[in-house]
């Protein structure tokens, strides 16, 4: 690094959902990976542990730039998926690898007053793993995180390709390689030695080309050129040795891009309102479409439906703009392409969840003006990010919930009903999109 702080430079965004392990094939998810991180040789580093940190920065990578102190949250089932292990292996191999990440130093160059120092960080300083399926947190060195979000040299990781590898050579390879081809640089010409040492390969047994090759080199290079979104070609540098003879002195990685490999996908900036309708006999919810297709007319059609017991409503939401709100719900019935036979619950059960904050003890308080009544769902994000709350079992709930725990100890919650959502989606929203 130039300085002894991170520079903001512009960095291309994460793509792709890191935890949506169904829709990698699509997406292609990958994210800027620092160099730094890249460099580090451990050989107590597994290369499961590897797959698990790239995982971790993607899932984190957007949110580290603007809170480097934030605790990141995500379910165990979502993590292993995405390193390539079944859902059903315990928990205790994700504590090992977050504890053997824990443990790992990361070494930044900067210059202070003209002089060289290296400034020596902890890759984490919290993980939290539950001993069955939960919820796990982890949190980054607050004084790493700018630089993971501010990247001066860096390579694109694809997690797809990550995922694949079996050989912890292949993955060190392939992003040293991946930081050559994110600079343009097609051509790396090392010698052998700084090439043992970058990949970790320093074992005695492979002072010898020929072992180094068998054991290290053709395995990483097979699976590279059969997964990762470019091919690669090694030419041998020779020095005379000799008697006649050669000796290998180094190699020379010839990249060639894979077009076929590589889906560039734009990625949504800003996202559609997403309209909701409770089915209360599946007890779930449905959305999608907009609501240019809904003529005002049906929707009023809907509302009265409804409005026929305006007097129990009157009574019970005294203020409320209740003409106007079941409008709104009419239209949102009408846009899931829904029906329902009890519209009088469906209306209660809409404005619970979309007005929880407004109730007390499960019953909705009276407003001295229409104005007062505006929902907690004033973004896309918080309507996508309820949308998945709803989606999930009342056991799936509690563990966010214990998520947003990590965020702010004063929450309080012990219904797992939308009605609830209010006090604990905001605090997660963004860790529940990306959850996929």
């Amino acid at each position: 690094m130039g300085s002894d702080t991170a520079q903001t430079v512009n960095v291309p965004a994460l793509i792709g959902q890191p935890l949506a392990v169904d829709t990698w094939t699509a997406d292609q998810p990958r994210f800027p990976k620092l160099r730094e991180t890249i460099d580090v040789v451990d050989p107590g580093l597994k290369v499961h542990d590897r797959k698990l940190f790239n995982v971790l920065l993607a899932h984190s990578y957007e949110f580290l730039r603007t809170d480097p102190n934030r605790t990141f949250a995500a379910s165990a089932t979502d993590l292993k998926r995405a390193i390539g292990w079944s859902p059903k292996k315990t928990n205790t191999h994700l504590n090992d690898s977050l504890r053997r990440l824990q443990q790992t130093l990361i070494v930044i160059g900067y210059n202070s007053n003209g002089k060289l120092r290296r400034r020596n960080l902890s890759l984490l300083i919290t993980s939290d793993v539950p001993f069955s399926e939960g919820t796990v947190f982890w949190r980054f060195h607050p004084e790493l995180a700018p630089y993971l979000a501010n990247p001066t040299e860096y390579a694109m990781i694809y997690l797809t390709v990550s995922a694949k590898f079996t050989s912890g050579y292949a993955l060190r390879l392939y992003e040293l390689l991946a930081m050559r081809v994110q600079s343009g640089e097609m051509s790396w010409a090392v010698d052998i030695d700084s090439l043992r040492m970058q990949l970790g390969a320093t074992e005695v047994s492979y002072d010898h080309i020929a072992s180094l090759h068998r054991k290290v080199l053709a395995p990483a290079l097979a699976e590279i050129n059969d997964y990762a979104p470019f091919n690669v070609k090694v030419e041998r540098q020779t020095a005379a040795a000799g008697r006649g003879a050669n000796k290998v002195t180094g190699l020379v990685f010839n990249i060639m891009r894979d077009p076929e490999r590589v889906i560039e996908v734009t990625t949504m900036t800003t996202a559609p309102r997403v309209q909701f309708f409770f089915d209360l006999h599946t007890n779930q919810i449905s959305a999608e479409a907009t609501e240019e297709s809904v003529s005002d007319a049906a929707a009023s059609e809907q509302a009265d439906r409804v409005l026929r017991r305006r007097d129990a409503l009157d009574s019970k939401y005294r203020g409320w703009p209740l003409n106007s709100l079941a409008k709104e719900w009419g239209r949102d019935m009408l846009t899931s392409g829904k029906d329902t036979k009890r519209p009088f619950e469906a209306f209660e059960m809409w404005l619970s969840y979309r007005f929880g904050h407004l109730f007390r003890n499960g019953e909705p308080q009276p407003v001295s003006s229409p104005d007062q009544v505006t929902s907690w769902i004033t973004t896309p994000e918080l309507d996508r990010a309820g949308r998945s709350a709803l989606a999930m079992r009342p056991a799936q709930r509690r563990q966010w919930v214990h998520a947003a725990r990590h965020q702010d100890e004063t929450v309080d919650v012990e219904r797992m009903d939308p009605i609830e959502f209010h006090r604990w989606v905001p605090l997660i929203a963004r860790d529940l999109l990306l959850r996929g």
